[in-house]
C-alpha cells in the first residue's frame, strides 16, 4: 500500500546510533520508484548518531561501506 501523506501529523524525527562497527551510509528509499537518495553526506562513521526528520511508512537502506585499510567489510 500507499505510504501516508508526509505532513506535519506523519513527520517523525529519527536518531540512528551506528554501532556496526564499520562506516556506513543512509539511504531513503522512493516510494514509488524504489530509487536510492543518500542521506548521510558522506558516510556516518562507527560511534556515531545521525538525525534526520521523516515520515511513517518511510523506508530506508544502509550499507556498509569497506574498510580504508582493507577495501573489504566485516
Amino acid at each position: 500500500g500507499a505510504a501516508p501523506p508526509t505532513t506535519k501529523a506523519t513527520q517523525r524525527p529519527i536518531k540512528i546510533l551506528n554501532e556496526s562497527g564499520s562506516r556506513v551510509e543512509i539511504y531513503w528509499i522512493h516510494p514509488q520508484t524504489r530509487a536510492l537518495s543518500l542521506m548521510s553526506a558522506p558516510n556516518v562513521l562507527n560511534g556515531a548518531t545521525f538525525n534526520l526528520n521523516s515520515y511513517i511508512g518511510h523506508e530506508f537502506e544502509i550499507r556498509e561501506l569497506p574498510s580504508l585499510k582493507t577495501g573489504v567489510c566485516k
